[in-house]
């Protein structure tokens, strides 16, 4: 069953990673981790 805040959960998480390390220097994998999910669900 697909959880209906993981959307807003991972849009939150990249705001923190583009915040920390700016949009071109931010990876995938960096918002996953941030996250809390695995890369491949982005």
């Amino acid at each position: 069953m697909r959880d209906p805040d993981k959307p807003q959960q991972i849009i939150d998480a990249a705001v923190r990673v583009f915040a920390r390390y700016g949009f071109y220097n931010s990876r995938v994998s960096d918002i996953a981790r941030e996250a809390g999910i695995a890369s491949g669900t982005i």
